[in-house]
């Protein structure tokens, strides 16, 4: 599968809300178009993996300072593959140019969240050398 990796632009936001929407949220375009400008901002970047003209992939990257490091760490926000070609090399394509893109930009580490109900997910991460390293709490305050 030939896959080419690129910068979202605005006019990909009916795609990426459909990735956003297969991973269990639910976004219009015009929300999706808002964030995809949003990750144009420094220290943010939104890649989109297409094969022949098709959108079938999104990785949403975030560098920022913390107190406790001695570099910036890169935080993966968002991370999905369209579920008609997954397991087909196409999130690996993602996360190497993420990973890529961390190690220029001379982040100390990388991490991310994933669901728990996501088992294989998490193997595959663990496959690729990441560790579990924390556990991960939240509150909302919007439903």
């Amino acid at each position: 599968m030939n896959i080419k990796i690129r910068i979202a632009i605005s006019e990909d936001a009916a795609s990426v809300a459909d990735l956003i929407n297969q991973m269990g949220y639910s976004v219009s375009e015009t929300e999706a178009e808002i964030r995809i400008k949003h990750y144009s901002k420094p220290f943010y970047r939104l890649m989109l993996a297409e094969h022949d003209g098709n959108t079938i992939g999104l990785i949403a990257l975030h560098i920022y300072d913390v107190l406790h490091l001695p570099a910036p760490e890169g935080r993966v926000i968002s991370f999905c593959v369209d579920e008609k070609v997954r397991d087909k090399g196409v999130g690996t394509k993602l996360l190497n140019e993420a990973e890529n893109f961390f190690k220029e930009s001379g982040c100390y580490k990388i991490v991310l969240n994933c669901n728990l109900r996501r088992t294989d997910t998490h193997q595959y991460y663990l496959n690729r050398g990441y560790q579990f390293t924390s556990k991960h709490f939240a509150k909302f305050f919007m439903k």
